[in-house]
């Protein structure tokens, strides 16, 4: 599962998507996610995209230039310092690659 509540898994949650604020689509694939937001009439100035901890926060003023806000929260299995968006014509399509695990070798002592 990458998306939880009732989307798919690599975000934990989605309490926080505003009602009707736009159309979304999430893919898999190759292992990494594809998040694609349609924002007809936002204007590049008008959006912007953070990352707080594992949060992903996307912010755009609409049409009647309402602020709004939605807030994906990324979990472990997806790389955020490899996002990777685009913006044209009203579509935000934003690249999340997969984490490629790290194998680590410890030693544990005993008494």
């Amino acid at each position: 599962m990458f998306l939880s509540n009732s989307f798919v898994s690599a975000f934990r949650d989605l309490d926080d998507l505003l009602f009707n604020s736009s159309v979304f689509t999430l893919n898999k694939e190759n292992g990494s996610l594809s998040l694609n937001l349609t924002l007809p009439g936002v204007k590049p100035e008008d959006l912007s995209i953070d990352i707080v901890g594992r949060d992903l926060i996307i912010k755009y003023k609409d049409r009647s230039d309402r602020v709004l806000s939605e807030k994906y929260v990324v979990n472990s299995l997806y790389d955020i310092d490899a996002i990777k968006a685009t913006y044209a014509n009203g579509l935000l399509e934003i690249e999340i690659p997969r984490t490629t695990p790290k194998a680590v070798t410890r030693s544990i002592t005993f008494k």
